[in-house]
C-alpha cells in the first residue's frame, strides 16, 4: 500500500491511468496465455496461473473493483469498462467461485447506480449484453462446461457429513471452542493448538482470522483502519468496497497483494477529489475577485 501511495505521489494521474489499464491488460493476458501454457487446476475448478481457484476468484474481483473505483476519476472509455466486466467475469467463471460471481453482480449494480446510466438506451444495452452473456453461459461450450463444473461442485458439497456445519467447515468453530482468545488474540500459526474441524490449517475467513488471532485490540484497529480509507467518500464507494470484504467472510485473503492495492485506491481517489474541490474553490474565488474588480471599475467610471 505504501508503494502504491508513493507511486501516486510521484506520478499522480499517470499512475492512476497506468494501474487501470494494466489491470485490464493483465486480465486479458491471463486468458490468452491460458490457451498456450500449462495452467493450474484443482479438480473441476481452474486456477489459471494462481496457486488455487480461490486466489483466481479473488483476483478477478479485486481487479474489477480497482478499475471501477479509478474509473470514477479518470476518463476510461465505456467499452474498456465493459471489456473489464467480461474479462474478470470469465476468470471468475473459470474459478467456479460462487462468492466471486455474486460479488461481481454487486459491483455491476453499483456501477450502474454510480454512473446514473439508468436511461432507456443504457437499460436496453444492459439487457442486450446480459442476454448475450446468458446465452453464452447456457449455450456455448465454455458455458456448458461451467454449468457441469458448478453442478459437480455442489454435489461435492452435498457429500459433506450432515453433522459438519458451514461454521465448522470454515474453521469458525475454534472461536466457539476457545472464546478466551477473542480478548487478546491467539496469534497466527500453531493451528494444532486448537480444537477445530480443520486441524493444522488456518481459518477460511479474513475477518475470523483477525478476530481470533488478534482479539479485541487488533479487530478495533483494523476497523479503524478501514474507516480511515473510506471516510469522506460518496456512498457508492462503500458499495464498491463491500464485495472485497464480503469475500473475506468465507475465504482468507489477507495475504493477497492485489487486495491491499485495491484498498489503497480509495484514499488515492479521495485525494484526487480533494484536488478537484480545491481547484474549484480557487476558480470560484478568482471569479469572485474578478467580478468585484469589474464592479469597482464601473463605479469609478460612473463617478
Amino acid at each position: 500500500m505504501g508503494f502504491a501511495l508513493s507511486l501516486y505521489r510521484q506520478y499522480g494521474k499517470q499512475f492512476i491511468y497506468t494501474t487501470a489499464y494494466a489491470c485490464v491488460f493483465a486480465g486479458i493476458l491471463q486468458i490468452v496465455l491460458s490457451y498456450a501454457l500449462q495452467t493450474n487446476a484443482e479438480g473441476i475448478r481452474g486456477a489459471m496461473f494462481f496457486t488455487n481457484p480461490n486466489q483466481l476468484g479473488y483476483y478477478s474481483l479485486c481487479g474489477l473493483a480497482i478499475i471501477l473505483v479509478l474509473e470514477t476519476m479518470i476518463k476510461i472509455p465505456r467499452l474498456i469498462v465493459y471489456i473489464s466486466f467480461f474479462v474478470f467475469s470469465y476468470l471468475a467463471l473459470v474459478s467456479v467461485s460462487k462468492a466471486a460471481l455474486g460479488s461481481m453482480i454487486i459491483l455491476f449494480g453499483a456501477y450502474l447506480i454510480a454512473n446514473k446510466i439508468f436511461s432507456f438506451r443504457n437499460i436496453l444495452a444492459v439487457i442486450v449484453v446480459g442476454g448475450l452473456g446468458f446465452v453464452g453461459v447456457t449455450q456455448s461450450e465454455f458455458g456448458k462446461r461451467f454449468q457441469e463444473n458448478l453442478e459437480v461442485r455442489n454435489q461435492n458439497e452435498e457429500t459433506r457429513p450432515d453433522e459438519i456445519t458451514e461454521w465448522e467447515y470454515r474453521g469458525y468453530d475454534r472461536i466457539t471452542n476457545h472464546p478466551e482468545y477473542l480478548v487478546f488474540g491467539a496469534g497466527e500459526g500453531g493451528y494444532n493448538r486448537f480444537d477445530t474441524y480443520i486441524t493444522n490449517h488456518e481459518m477460511h475467513s479474513s475477518f475470523g482470522t483477525i478476530a481470533f488471532s488478534y482479539g479485541i485490540p487488533g479487530t478495533a484497529l483494523f476497523i479503524m483502519f478501514i474507516f480511515s480509507l473510506l471516510k469522506k467518500l460518496p456512498w457508492y464507494y462503500l458499495i464498491y468496497s463491500l464485495p472485497l470484504f464480503a469475500y473475506g467472510v468465507t475465504h482468507m485473503g489477507l495475504r493477497f497483494t492485489i487486495f491491499w492495492v485495491a484498498l489503497m485506491m480509495f484514499p488515492i481517489i479521495r485525494m484526487e477529489r480533494m484536488k478537484v474541490d480545491f481547484y474549484k474553490q480557487v476558480l470560484a474565488r478568482r471569479k469572485h475577485i474578478k467580478g468585484s474588480e469589474i464592479k469597482t471599475s464601473k463605479s469609478q467610471v460612473a463617478v
